[in-house]
């Protein structure tokens, strides 16, 4: 079962970022108000 809720095979595109990081991007641009492209280096950036 567990297949249908993670399957091994994405297909093409980005590699997979850490979710904590994504996690903490996100956060920070809620809490800041900026935009994407004002994320900081140390901040995930795609």
């Amino acid at each position: 079962m567990t297949f249908l809720v993670y399957p091994t095979n994405w297909g093409q595109g980005r590699p997979r970022r850490d979710d904590r990081q994504v996690l903490c991007a996100i956060l920070w641009v809620m809490d800041t108000g900026a935009t994407w492209r004002e994320l900081p280096d140390e901040v995930v950036r795609s």
